[in-house]
């Protein structure tokens, strides 16, 4: 990168409904790299200095760097929403003489690019629906990678229960369990219920999953078995 001259940088967007792991992912990243999470609200963001500021005091003062995490960004604020046809990226020049105004997309695009931050800024940023973000803020060379957080697949399913009941899983109990229609949440809380159950079998934990209950019927459960 630096012979290339290009920014020393790493951008990730998570994007999926609530309850299929972009939480969970961000921690798994955090940890492989060594690094702690700071999670930026922009609601409480209002200029473009205080947003730079933010950048620095991470890049500045956490050990080994630390992680940007804009979780929910596009609920955040409006700012980073699709904008009209035609609109166009300020030039760093001029978003540099407007560091004082209002926070705006065009000064966030050039910190996530890493032209106004610090070598080796990493940010990580979530939304439940990826078209609610201006198509500028993930183009490639500013978002190294976009990860969709799916609903549950037999591989999913299978290392969830093997972790959480000590066990093997039986193939065929796997197998009738319809994949891409539960989520990662729902799943795990449902067989955490068993966790001191070894007894029951695989079939009695997975039964609500194959006889087609409907994934919020689950929840509720899953909602009951933790307020009790």
């Amino acid at each position: 990168l630096k012979r290339l001259q290009l920014p020393h940088k790493l951008g990730l967007c998570l994007y999926g409904e609530a309850g299929t792991g972009k939480s969970t992912t961000i921690k798994a990243i955090c940890c492989y790299l060594g690094k702690n999470p700071y999670y930026i609200d922009l609601k409480n963001v209002r200029t473009n200095k205080e947003l730079k500021a933010l950048f620095d005091h991470v890049s500045d003062n956490c050990d080994s760097g630390g992680v940007l995490v804009f979780e929910d960004i596009d609920v955040m604020t409006d700012v980073v929403r699709p904008r009209k046809e035609g609109a166009t990226e300020d030039t760093v020049l001029n978003v540099t003489s407007s560091e004082n105004d209002r926070l705006t997309l065009s000064y966030f695009l050039n910190l996530l690019d890493g032209t106004l931050c610090k070598e080796g800024t990493t940010f990580i940023m979530t939304t439940s629906r990826i078209n609610n973000l201006d198509k500028d803020l993930i183009r490639p060379g500013r978002v190294d990678k976009i990860i969709e957080t799916k609903r549950c697949d037999a591989f999913m399913i299978k290392r969830i229960f093997e972790q959480i009941m000590e066990r093997n899983i039986d193939p065929s109990v796997l197998q009738s369990v319809p994949e891409f229609q539960f989520r990662t949440v729902e799943v795990i809380f449902h067989i955490f219920k068993y966790v001191y159950n070894k007894k029951a079998t695989d079939l009695e934990i997975m039964a609500p999953f194959i006889s087609g209950v409907d994934s919020k019927e689950i929840e509720r459960s899953n909602v009951l078995a933790v307020s009790s």
